[in-house]
């Protein structure tokens, strides 16, 4: 009998321990799934989030003003411009080198990512409609992959995908995509590997100026919006790790969204509307005015807003799971697809009109500065001075 009672105890205590080693290992399992938490500040009133307006640069770097379209300008809201060289018969050359990178998401928080040129999204690539483009990609991963040039109208060869248009570029190689921009617009580039490589950043904006010239506006934004191995970012980064965008009061400021993940997201902007002007690099017949745009994989949208009132002004989506840290206790703390409109006042308001919205007194905002990567003419050169009174009849 006794000889019975301890074997059972041993079993008993021997199920004991492999139901705990399971639920620890449960445990653990989840908390590797678990999404980030990254809190914000004490409580803020509706619209606006705690902590000052940043100051923005007036021009240059990080001001996100089209005059600073330079290569390697940063442009204030955590993208830069590829550099580039000129062959002499005029074609410009990029190159992207493709690499892991260890990225910091949030402050604190740490991921493995891919990235172009060593940040999340790659350099920006703008050119002229018409511009000869060579891009030389090499692979410094340890899996192969290829670039596709998303919206572009190009030779079948140069497309970007692997046992379709080309052999992969194997680790340690180089190849080298080129073309002729005829598509317009804003696109993007990205792998064409799968999709652990788009979703740890293998990608950046494919801008395409019309050779008549860019809209006219006072600073250009772009956001590339990810949802997978990253986590939801927006471009590389997750709230409050964002990067502010700056204006002031007056001024008409356009966005690019992109976004690269898997999911859709409805995107508000609070404090103004804004208009959807362009898709997919095509711009809209009539633009559309609204303060909320559902975005969707693989597309990209141009909107234009005018900054009416100070502040700071949520930019983020609206799904709350991708907006909000989760947990009982969260409350409002905010993370993931969060940033802001950083709005400072301005001695001379400059607002033309919004469909609707008057326009707060003062000058029109000014045209986009002619440069390099930005010809003048069209709507993105000075506007046309007015027809000149006829002459007057002569007297009899």
């Amino acid at each position: 009998m006794t000889m019975r009672r301890s074997r059972l105890h041993l079993l008993l205590a021997l199920a004991l321990v492999v139901n705990l080693t399971g639920v620890g290992t449960a445990l653990q399992r989840t908390s590797a799934r678990r999404p980030m938490v990254v809190s914000t500040a004490a409580f803020a009133p509706p619209g606006q989030l705690p902590g000052p307006i940043s100051a923005v640069p007036d021009a240059g770097p990080g001001s996100g003003r089209p005059e600073s379209f330079l290569p390697g300008t940063a442009r204030g809201d955590g993208t830069t411009f590829a550099d580039y060289d000129i062959d002499k018969d005029g074609t410009k050359i990029f190159k992207l080198d493709a690499a892991p990178y260890t990225w910091n998401v949030a402050p604190g928080v740490k991921k493995q990512a891919f990235a172009f040129n060593g940040t999340v999204p790659g350099p920006t690539i703008r050119i002229i409609e018409g511009d000869k483009v060579r891009v030389v990609v090499t692979n410094r991963m340890p899996v192969g992959t290829a670039v596709h040039w998303h919206g572009m109208v190009l030779p079948h060869k140069m497309d970007g995908v692997p046992g379709v248009t080309q052999a992969p570029i194997e680790p340690g190689q180089t190849m080298t995509y080129e073309f002729v921009a005829t598509a317009s617009g804003t696109h993007w580039y990205h792998s064409h590997w799968d999709g652990d490589q788009v979703g740890k950043g293998l990608y950046g904006s494919l801008e395409v100026v019309p050779h008549t010239g860019d809209r006219a506006v006072d600073r250009d934004y772009r956001l590339f919006i990810g949802d997978t191995n990253l986590g939801f970012v927006i471009n590389g980064r997750t709230y409050p790790g964002t990067e502010p965008l700056g204006a002031k009061v007056g001024e008409k400021i356009r966005i690019r969204l992109t976004p690269t993940g898997e999911l859709s997201h409805p995107f508000h902007l609070h404090g103004q509307p804004f208009q959807l002007v362009a898709q997919d690099g095509f711009d809209l017949p009539q633009p559309i005015t609204m303060d909320t745009l559902l975005i969707s994989t693989a597309q990209t949208f141009d909107i234009i807003t005018v900054a009416l009132a100070p502040g700071r002004w949520m930019f983020h989506c609206h799904i709350f799971s991708h907006m909000h840290a989760p947990g009982a206790h969260a409350g409002h703390k905010m993370s993931g697809l969060v940033t802001t409109l950083d709005i400072e006042p301005s001695p001379v308001p400059a607002a033309p009109s919004l469909n609707g919205v008057p326009a707060a007194p003062g000058v029109p905002a000014g045209p986009v500065m002619p440069g390099p990567d930005n010809p003048s003419g069209g709507d993105g050169g000075a506007p046309s001075p007015p027809n000149p009174a006829p002459p007057e009849a002569p007297h009899h």
